[in-house]
């Protein structure tokens, strides 16, 4: 008797509670979806970044927190490096776990240079990966760069999206593969940035390749190839993620980073 009374309150609690309350528990039990492998808001960060990131460069002016919030995209703090006559090559980096497919956004902001210089053909170096195994190695096999070429002297002077993939002997001997410079970027105004990269079955030139890099602007997709060839005929994995890095024939300038994440799935403003 006892078991047919609790049989038949189990029947009327589960008859009573509604189907989308009983979806929801279960999706909670998976637990989060899209759960970073790496983030940053730099709220928290040393001075000079580290230990957050792996390594910072820069000669005489490493990258610091700046803690003025009027450069801070969310909270009170941002990533500060600056480039100029005693280093243009300001960078922090991270090593991962080994991965054939990511996506990674930031948040960046180009602050007008100082004394409003222009430095036309400058090549601003944004998000660099590859598969490098050291902090600060200058790249292993390969690497793909997403970066911003200063096209005219101005004033205005117009900085334009593009990136390219680059490596020694077996990324291959053909032209390395890019996207030419499009999408206008601004002085003084924050983008959210994200990248979608996926390594291309291995093969030797000329393919043809299948790796997938995808590029999104204030969320919005603005480039993509599902030909591109990422790490040509090496096998080696994504293990490094940088930004900053070399700033070619820049001013005496800042740039400001902030809210980073590298994730396993597409990550959104």
């Amino acid at each position: 008797m006892k078991k047919l009374l609790l049989i038949a309150v189990l029947l009327i609690v589960a008859w009573a509670t509604p189907i989308g309350a009983q979806s929801s528990s279960m999706k909670v039990c998976k637990g989060p979806v899209g759960a970073p492998l790496f983030s940053d808001d730099f709220e928290t960060d040393d001075t000079d970044l580290v230990p957050t990131w792996d390594a910072h460069g820069g000669a005489g002016d490493a990258p610091t927190l700046n803690t003025n919030p009027t450069y801070a995209h969310g909270g009170n703090n941002s990533g500060r490096f600056h480039y100029g006559t005693s280093s243009n090559n300001a960078w922090v980096s991270k090593l991962l776990a080994e991965r054939t497919h990511f996506f990674m956004r930031g948040y960046v902001y180009f602050k007008t240079p100082e004394g409003g210089e222009a430095g036309t053909g400058a090549q601003r170096k944004l998000i660099w990966v590859g598969d490098e195994n050291t902090p600060t190695s200058n790249g292993r096999d390969w690497d793909i760069i997403l970066d911003t070429w200063e096209s005219n002297a101005g004033p205005p002077s117009t900085l334009r999206l593009s990136w390219l993939s680059q490596g020694g002997a077996c990324h291959g001997s053909s032209p390395q593969d890019y996207m030419g410079s499009v999408y206008d970027i601004n002085w003084d105004t924050w983008y959210s940035l994200e990248i979608e990269a996926q390594l291309n079955t291995p093969v030797v030139d000329p393919g043809p390749y299948d790796g997938i890099f995808r590029v999104w602007l204030n969320g919005t997709l603005r480039w993509e190839r599902t030909d591109a060839k990422i790490n040509g005929n090496c096998t080696t994995p994504f293990t490094f993620y940088s930004i900053g890095r070399a700033a070619e024939g820049v001013v005496d300038e800042y740039r400001y980073w902030d809210d980073v994440k590298i994730s396993a799935s597409q990550i959104g403003p």
